[in-house]
């Protein structure tokens, strides 16, 4: 019977490599290097497995490391913990490229393979890169720039030291010797930095405040907003400005003295009030800021002159000369919300013919549906003379259960532009004059 365990023993031992029996600790001596060991049903797998043998050993080198110690950073009487921790999948991302197999064997439908890891070789790469790390991070850290640009550096650099200390925490595990940093670099928070900025980054109407003109004109005067640190203009800092209609009137960057200027057109509301809004540009903003300028913008208002009204007939009709009651009443308060009034007997009148441009079936879920596609070429007229002063282009679109019901829908959703309307009016008083 002793003997039949024997044989089992040898059998084992024969197929199983002598190397691989004495995890290769003959040839490499572990103080030198990380030894992996790697078994699989193919070269590839067995070349994954070594390769983690050796990531789950420097893992625990690392987690024996962050028990004794965690590495800290203060800055401006505040101090964090950056406590890294790195998985066995990110250890061996840092380390393939220092690996490396100097065994390979295959024994039946086995694959054996060894890996090793020089420590001296693979801790002076990792020294030259925390080195050149420390340095960019120094550097931006003395930097003296438009705070704007400094924002955007030190959002990277923030990012850039979380990287440095992962790194150190990975080069002080294999190293008998700490990766040494001066208290300086210690001290250095960029988070610290950031908030300091943007706490202090505020926007201002500087000039074109209060101003009074025309329903659908522009602004005689420019309306100038300046993006400020403390008291000092920002150059090159992206801010959107809206109307006040709430429409886009442009994305701008500020100038060398940290302004915009802009020639908004008046929208006023039933207070013969508006005001435009200029806030910071968030699509422009590093995503680790954007919320500490939600809420920065700023105002400039403005007010409709007083002018004297002007009356107009209103006449749209369809193709069958009928006059189309929705559309009407859209023009008419459009009308009365520029101080001007609606009269049978005035000579301007603001007419048009609506088109039915397309009628398409469509099948759906519901059964067969209609789509009308219609527009509008709206026109001011001098009846006088039948002279056409301004005019412009209006366009809907609307789903029925029948062609009737799609157009009266399409009538109904036709959207006639307050800026586009408040122009063509604007226009026509002016060649009235």
């Amino acid at each position: 019977m002793a003997n039949v365990f024997l044989i089992s023993i040898l059998l084992i031992g024969n197929s199983i490599p002598k190397w691989y029996l004495n995890n290769g600790n003959q040839e490499y001596n572990t103080a030198y290097y990380f030894v992996g060991l790697g078994e699989g049903e193919s070269y590839n797998e067995a070349t994954k497995s070594a390769q983690m043998d050796i990531a789950s050993q420097i893992k625990t080198k690392i987690d024996s490391s962050l028990e004794s110690k965690t590495t800290q950073v203060t800055g401006d009487q505040n101090s964090y913990n950056k406590n890294v921790k790195l998985n066995i999948k990110s250890s061996t991302n840092a380390i393939l490229n220092g690996v490396e197999f100097v065994k390979k064997e295959r024994i039946n439908d086995s694959f054996y393979v060894l890996a090793i890891l020089e420590k001296s070789k693979y801790l002076s790469g990792l020294e030259t890169e925390l080195d050149k790390m420390k340095n960019e991070i120094e550097e931006i850290n003395n930097l003296e720039n438009n705070k704007f640009i400094l924002l955007k550096e030190y959002v990277k650099a923030e990012k850039k030291m979380k990287e440095f200390y992962q790194k150190k925490i990975l080069y002080d595990a294999i190293s008998n010797n700490e990766y040494m940093i001066s208290s300086i670099f210690r001290n250095i928070n960029f988070n610290t930095k950031i908030k300091n900025i943007t706490s202090e980054i505020y926007l201002e109407v500087v000039a074109g405040e209060n101003q009074e003109g025309k329903e659908g004109e522009t602004l005689r005067k420019a309306v100038i907003f300046e993006v400020k640190y403390k008291k000092e203009g920002i150059a090159k800092f992206p801010i959107t400005v809206k109307e006040g209609n709430g429409k886009i009137l442009g994305k701008f960057t500020t100038d060398e003295n940290g302004q915009v200027k802009v020639y908004p057109t008046i929208f006023t509301d039933e207070t013969k009030k508006g005001k435009i809004t200029a806030s910071v540009d968030l699509l422009k903003m590093p995503t680790e800021i954007k919320d500490d300028f939600k809420n920065t913008k700023v105002y400039a208002h403005y007010s409709r002159e007083k002018e004297k009204g002007v009356s107009f007939l209103v006449n749209v009709v369809d193709e069958k000369n009928r006059k189309i009651k929705d559309i009407n009443r859209k023009i008419t308060r459009l009308i009365t919300k520029g101080g001007n009034s609606i009269s049978e007997k005035s000579n301007l009148e603001l007419s048009g013919k609506i088109i039915v441009n397309e009628i398409s079936k469509v099948e759906s879920f519901g059964g067969t549906m209609y789509i009308a596609n219609i527009s509008l070429d709206l026109n001011v007229i001098n009846s006088r003379n039948n002279l056409i002063l301004s005019s412009m282009n209006c366009k809907g679109k609307g789903m029925g259960k029948n062609k009737s019901q799609a157009i009266n829908s399409a009538y109904k959703k036709m959207k006639i532009s307050q800026k586009s309307f408040s122009m063509m009016i604007a226009e026509a008083k002016e060649k009235l004059k």
